[in-house]
């Protein structure tokens, strides 16, 4: 895989993830599948 290509994977992947992460509803980017446990918006800012 070429530098360009790589840059290029990273670039739509980012674009992916974003739009993965701006079609969940705030409650569902809250939950915690048990106590303890990070949500979704915890596991992204880290």
């Amino acid at each position: 895989m070429t530098p360009g290509e790589v840059a290029d994977l990273l670039e739509s992947s980012g674009h992916a993830f974003a739009a993965t992460l701006d079609a969940l509803t705030p409650e569902l980017a809250s939950w915690r599948p048990a106590p303890g446990e990070w949500c979704v918006n915890e596991v992204v800012c880290h």
